[in-house]
């Protein structure tokens, strides 16, 4: 940044509309990124015609405003570093270009992560479970409604998840999409845990670690599936990891960290990776 002058600001319509998706309390991260990307999106035919060095300051201030948007989501997170290093100096012709494919390239895993998470889920999971899950994540939502009637679990049961109670939503939807479904109270999670074949998550971010953040009670679940030795499946497209450790940011109070120790294995969009917690029980399906 040029010595003397002040930081950029955003533009008041990004502001305005990072505001929103910062006060946002229904959708999940995936959601979320989307209409940031959009966001972001609007802004380049602005952008491309800046002065590099104005155009450097303005990705500045939108990677501090993304990261401020949703602090406990990776793609904010994710793409707050990107922004920085996309602004570090470099030929002034290559910068906008760069922005380009940046732009369009994360747009663009963002709409394959759906169908690939799916067909995952599709390869591995066993039939006729009883699957125990958090909150609300599309993720696993859209993944378990792709499955056909001889692979459907026999029972999803979701902790409700105060205080937004995002888990009556999860149970809304897969009843809608027929499966059996209903919500449990979050002081029940342990006791559900005993009770269930599978402990299947969403992620609102992985970092380099492995580490989960996710619902408030996450953690708890993870805790007691290593206890009634039941596994833990994170499903998270990579747009959810960060390449940088997150024990040390600060989350917000709806969130925590489950450590990779606690998680049998993550289901991505590009295949599986193994966590901490080995798994005998023949959980993949070969």
């Amino acid at each position: 940044m040029t010595r003397g002058r002040p930081a950029a600001t955003v533009p008041p319509r990004m502001g305005r509309e990072l505001r929103e998706l910062a006060g946002d309390r229904v959708r999940g991260a995936r959601a979320l990124a989307l209409a940031a990307s959009r966001t972001l999106a609007a802004e380049y035919p602005r952008w491309r015609r800046l002065e590099p060095s104005q155009l450097r300051r303005e990705l500045l201030a939108a990677a501090a405003a993304l990261e401020a948007t949703q602090p406990a989501m990776g793609p904010f997170l994710r793409w707050g570093r990107s922004l920085r290093a996309l602004a570090r100096p470099s030929p002034a012709p290559a910068l906008a270009p760069r922005l380009a494919r940046f732009l369009a390239r994360e747009r663009s895993a963002l709409g394959r992560e759906p169908a690939r998470l799916q067909a995952e889920v599709r390869r591995r999971l066993p039939p006729r479970l009883r699957i125990l899950t958090i909150s609300r994540s599309e993720s696993v939502i859209r993944s378990l409604l792709s499955l056909p009637a001889a692979q459907r679990p026999r029972e999803v049961r979701a902790l409700v998840s105060l205080p937004g109670g995002e888990g009556r939503a999860t149970v809304r939807e897969l009843r809608r999409g027929g499966l059996t479904a209903r919500p449990v109270a979050d002081r029940d999670g342990p006791r559900e845990v005993r009770a269930c074949d599978l402990v299947l998550v969403g992620a609102d971010a992985v970092d380099a670690q492995g580490t989960l953040v996710h619902k408030v009670g996450t953690f708890g679940l993870a805790r007691a599936a290593a206890q009634y030795r039941r596994p833990v499946v994170v499903l998270a497209g990579r747009s959810k990891w960060v390449p940088a450790r997150l024990s040390r940011h600060p989350l917000p109070a709806a969130f925590d960290r489950t450590p990779r120790r606690l998680i049998t294995a993550y289901w991505t969009d590009r295949g599986e990776l193994r966590g901490g917690r080995k798994y005998s029980g023949g959980l993949a399906r070969r």
